[in-house]
């Protein structure tokens, strides 16, 4: 349907660049699902959308992604490393920049992520790492011990910044608190706060209930002060 579209404004589709994905597929998974001009349309497991890494077996944010993104940023810390390691340069601006460069590769559309646990402590102990390899004395450990000398509070603290935990969570509520604005008929909003009762077994998770539940409050509370622009 799509080619006979694009064929009457004479335009074409690039078949070795369009492909296909089944999410939540089980058994094996097909190499192809769909061909065009008799040239088979490759069905992929892993798809790049936008800087995004999308995984067929992940409804919500797959460890690839997270991975990637601690590659990504890692990659830049150590080609720019020279001036994060430069005591010279006050820690301040350096940490600044280290935010700017390399946290936001870290977080890039964080907004959306719905993560597990131990997916937050892989971007926090990436994160980490960085700060202890630019404050001096950051790996110290205490004395017949294997604990740092300084805490990741400390870290913090010294840095004049704050875990991607909580730069994430600061993220995600402000987007929700955006969806909640807008108007009833926006895609985006439609689909953030629908209901429908067919999903796989288990847990359902999702941004909105994540949102409403670090806020601790009833959801009606919640969307006041969305409204409100409170938050």
């Amino acid at each position: 349907m799509l080619n006979d579209i694009f064929t009457r404004f004479q335009l074409s589709i690039n078949v070795s660049k369009t492909k296909t994905m089944i999410f939540g597929h089980e058994g094996e998974y097909p190499t192809s699902i769909a061909s065009l001009n008799n040239i088979h349309v490759d069905n992929v497991s892993e798809f790049r959308y936008l800087g995004a890494l999308i995984d067929y077996k992940s409804h919500l944010t797959g460890d690839s992604e997270i991975n990637f993104r601690i590659d990504s940023a890692v990659g830049k810390f150590y080609q720019h490393g020279k001036k994060f390691m430069n005591k010279s340069i006050s820690l301040k601006t350096r940490v600044l920049l280290l935010n700017s460069l390399i946290r936001s590769r870290l977080t890039y559309a964080c907004q959306t992520w719905c993560l597990t646990a131990k997916q937050r402590d892989s971007l926090d102990v990436s994160y980490n790492r960085m700060l202890r390899i630019m404050v001096r004395n950051g790996f110290k450990r205490k004395p017949n011990s294997w604990a740092y000398a300084l805490t990741n509070e400390e870290l913090y603290r010294i840095c004049g910044t704050e875990s991607v935990s909580v730069f994430i969570i600061r993220q995600q509520t402000r987007y929700v608190a955006h969806i909640v604005r807008k108007e009833d008929d926006s895609l985006t909003k439609r689909l953030t706060f629908n209901d429908d009762t067919c999903h796989q077994r288990g847990i359902t998770i999702s941004l909105l209930k994540n949102a409403i539940k670090r806020d601790g409050r009833q959801p009606c509370l919640f969307y006041a002060d969305c409204l409100n622009k409170k938050l």
